[in-house]
């Protein structure tokens, strides 16, 4: 399987609020430097992790191949198919004409990135199933950045491996149709992406619902029409809109779907795609049609006509439905008018000499579906111009005359057939759709609704009691202490001037893991001890220890040399998604006992989930 570096990468950026709120800013710093390359040991270390994010095992050792550009770009080409042959080249650019999707490019213009230009600009590695083997282009990381997305993308291809070791893969070009193929490959690159982002969740200490909830946003909304325009994309983006549609739809697409399977159902539910893949990409566009079993009305292919031959024939499907009718019609327009897509089957055909035509029977699933597909067809009828490709004797015509016409919920499309047999052959294609067979639910599984993340609002201090609805919890305040809820990087802050009592409360984002509470406890230690001048810390005690909220960790230091003292406490909030953090200093023993008292007088203020678990932990 391929990765494409660019596109697959613009999803991490949904990762990069998922750190820990309760760290300070960093200060400015000079430029690091460059990462140390990737070793066999961290790629290893790397993988064990990312079977355990995904809950599969490696069941045979997984070679992998770090390669310098150039021998990369070898072993990319041994993988990358030959030549294709004169009946598929034709039968390409007969699709291209019939469904108006070719470029004219004109004298000084540059032709159309094949799809072989493509991949080697934007393969940055693939699994090689025929040997079991990843293959990587190792470019040295200059930031940590890079760094971080080279084990993404070594995460994304080890999961192949593991799909190919648990469930095997299909053989991807045996499929009958792009429609087919396509579902099929949203399913494959699409859990990839997702145990990518279920090994960069735990790396970055943010609970895997959470990343989904914002990934799968970031992948519906993802322009695609705007990674082209990325730095470094000159050939995907000289590619035609089709082609990239395919190219980047296994990905933006299926890691949307994947993740809602996932949340309707958990990694078993992904698992089963394997033995049951979507049967359309309007499955993958709506997982809940997937998890209904909703039908593909069946539609018989449409026979050419005397004197006619067929170039090719199969079912176009929702995506690419919304493709051509978006050289024609606005993108929203066109977006609406292929959802309810029910079932289809088109034949490209030639008349012997040079000339293509259409013959396309859609099915809908209500009437008003159809009528907003008729009504695309005919938005611009200029559109649908002659269009010729190619020189000579093997170029390719197709003209521009079509006939629409619509029963019930059936359309039926001929284009490029002289009058009055396109008519003729028209109302013919309306016979072509059959009945649905009765749906096949893949059982009683709900896509959960995705409501955007609740807005966080403060607590607030009133007479000897603080109050927070937001983190679900009240508390008496000591006396003589002045408290505030106004500062900006704490939930409470509470303290005098005169002498040296002090105490805060802060919520932290990251997941609360033996590994990341320690990492939380050096951040504040080394926090502390360089605002006390960068004075060594030594430590007094740590471990578990009871609090009113539930269990927690404690640790406490002393700065060198004096009597002040500094105590952090993490108690675990939401399923462990989060953590309430108090941070206390002291100097006198007094001083300590009081912020003892308060730090004990928290309560819930009722036995529910408060509102910040829906932040932390989303349903």
């Amino acid at each position: 399987m391929r990765a494409l570096s660019r596109p697959l990468l613009a999803l991490l950026s949904v990762l990069s609020a998922a750190g820990c709120a309760a760290s300070q800013r960093p200060a400015p710093r000079a430029e690091p430097p460059p990462p140390p390359p990737l070793t066999m040991t961290d790629v290893r270390a790397l993988f064990g992790e990312v079977s355990a994010a995904r809950g599969l095992p490696e069941r045979a050792l997984v070679p992998v191949a770090l390669l310098d550009a150039p021998s990369f770009a070898a072993a990319l080409q041994r993988r990358i198919t030959g030549a294709p042959s004169q009946e598929e080249i034709e039968r390409r650019a007969g699709f291209l004409l019939a469904f108006n999707l070719v470029q004219q490019v004109g004298p000084g213009a540059r032709r159309p990135s094949s799809m072989r230009e493509v991949l080697e600009e934007q393969v940055s590695a693939f699994y090689d199933g025929d040997i079991g083997h990843i293959v990587v282009r190792a470019a040295p990381a200059r930031t940590a950045q890079d760094a971080r997305e080279q084990r993404a993308v070594l995460a994304h291809e080890f999961q192949h491996a593991l799909q190919a070791q648990n469930f095997g893969l299909p053989d991807l070009g045996a499929l009958p149709g792009e429609e087919r193929r396509l579902a099929q490959l949203a399913v494959i690159e699409g859990d990839a992406t997702l145990t990518m982002m279920a090994y960069l969740s735990a790396d970055a200490g943010a609970p895997l619902g959470r990343t989904l909830r914002r990934a799968a946003e970031l992948s519906r909304q993802l322009s695609l029409d705007a990674l082209p325009h990325r730095e470094g994309n000159a050939a995907l983006r000289a590619a035609l809109p089709i082609a990239r549609e395919r190219l980047l739809f296994p990905y933006a697409a299926g890691a949307a779907f994947v993740a809602d399977i996932y949340r309707a159902g958990g990694f078993p539910l992904v698992n089963h795609l394997y033995a049951r893949p979507p049967a359309s990409t309007e499955q993958v566009l709506h997982p809940q049609k997937y998890l209904d079993g909703e039908p593909i009305v069946p539609v018989r292919a449409p026979e050419a006509p005397p004197g006619y031959r067929t170039l090719g024939s199969e079912p176009l499907g929702e995506l690419q439905t919304r493709v051509v009718l978006e050289r024609c019609a606005p993108a929203a327009e066109a977006r609406i008018a292929s959802e309810g897509w029910g079932g289809d089957a088109f034949s490209v055909i030639g008349d012997g000499a040079q000339g293509v035509a259409l013959l396309w029977s859609t099915a809908w699933d209500t009437e008003r579906d159809a009528e907003e597909f008729e009504a695309a067809l005919r938005k611009d009828p200029g559109c649908w111009r002659g269009l010729r490709l190619g020189e000579g004797p093997s170029a390719r015509a197709v003209d521009g005359a079509f006939v629409v016409l619509r029963e019930g919920a059936r359309v039926a499309f001929v284009r490029g057939l002289p009058e009055p047999l396109a008519t003729a052959t028209a109302r013919s294609l309306l016979t072509l759709p059959g009945a649905p067979p009765p749906p096949s639910p893949v059982g009683a599984f709900q896509v959960p609704p995705r409501s955007p993340p609740p807005a966080p609002w403060r607590g607030f201090v009133q007479g000897a009691q603080y109050r927070s609805d937001w983190l679900g919890v009240w508390a008496l305040l000591p006396a003589g202490v002045p408290a505030t809820t106004t500062d900006e990087d704490l939930e409470l802050r509470l303290g005098r001037t005169d002498i040296l009592v002090r105490s805060g409360l802060v919520v932290s984002d990251r997941v609360a893991t033996p590994r990341l509470v320690e990492k939380l406890f050096r951040d504040v230690a080394t926090g502390f001890a360089k605002a006390a001048g960068e004075r060594p810390l030594v430590a007094v005690s740590g471990g578990s220890v009871a609090h009113p909220l539930g269990p927690a960790i404690e640790r406490t230091w002393e700065v060198a040399g004096t009597r002040v003292a500094l105590r952090a406490v993490v108690v675990p909030v939401c399923g462990g998604t989060g953590s309430y953090v108090f941070l206390q200093t002291w100097a006198d023993p007094y001083a300590r006992s009081v912020l003892d008292g308060w730090l004990h007088s928290f309560r819930w203020l009722s036995p529910g989930r408060p509102p910040v678990c829906e932040a932390l932990d989303p349903r």
